[in-house]
């Protein structure tokens, strides 16, 4: 039968409370289990060693796994793997994540994921917030929660309500006139010409114009379907002025 003991031993310092167990009868070596400057840190070993062998499991591999330091896992290894998992986006989108690799990496590169807080990533901010206009920042800070949403840890800091990001500039639109735009046209060259004039009547990006398939004109109601849009009102149809 297995059994287990707290014994004390006289030190210098003062008394010491091991414990020691056996995984059967006699001839079973006796085990440390671990030494304690008092007796209730004693029972709180001898009460888990008595666990493990009550559930017939040898308490040793409890201890070792207990002693081990946990593998660290720095930001860069977390980001790359990350990157590695999103095989869901565009190419573009990859690109953007190099992008941000470059000063995210200097910032946590080498960082253990579990020393990082919300002061770092507050930190972080104001260092990006030196060199990029607040959209890129926050597009930053978008990168960097997903990356530690992917890491699985118990808190995610960079979504701590106590991080701050820069205010955005307010840019006032100033859309050029109808005789500017008339001058725009007649002084581009002319396979650009329908394209400028369908942005002007439109109001489409340009990115949404490149985007167009002949799939998506419809002639006899006279609109463009877009239907790339990241959301539900990006997606749409969008009406192509008469005359």
């Amino acid at each position: 039968m297995p059994s287990l003991t707290i014994t004390t031993r006289q030190t210098m310092s003062g008394p010491r409370y091991i414990v020691r167990y056996r995984l059967g009868g006699r001839a079973y070596p006796v085990v440390h289990g671990g030494s304690f400057r008092t007796l209730k840190e004693a029972k709180v070993r001898r009460d888990l060693v008595a666990g493990e062998l009550a559930a017939g499991r040898n308490p040793g591999d409890l201890l070792r796994a207990m002693l081990e330091q946990p593998a660290t896992r720095t930001f860069a290894d977390v980001y790359d793997a990350f990157t590695a998992s999103r095989v869901d986006v565009a190419e573009t989108t990859k690109a953007n994540y190099a992008i941000h690799r470059i000063r995210l990496g200097d910032l946590f590169g080498t960082r253990d994921l579990a020393t990082i807080s919300w002061r770092d990533v507050q930190a972080a901010v104001g260092s990006l917030s030196k060199q990029l206009s607040p959209a890129s920042v926050k597009n930053y800070v978008g990168t960097l929660r997903m990356v530690l949403d992917f890491a699985d840890l118990s808190e995610n800091v960079a979504r701590d309500r106590r991080v701050k990001l820069p205010r955005p500039d307010e840019q006032i639109p100033n859309p050029p006139t109808a005789s500017e735009v008339a001058a725009i046209i007649s002084n581009a060259p002319r396979k650009w010409r329908l394209a400028i004039r369908v942005l002007e009547q439109t109001g489409l990006g340009v990115g949404e114009l490149v985007a167009l398939e002949w799939g998506d004109v419809d002639r006899a109601n006279l609109r463009l379907r877009i239907r790339r849009g990241k959301t539900n009102a990006a997606r749409r149809w969008v009406p192509i002025p008469e005359g």
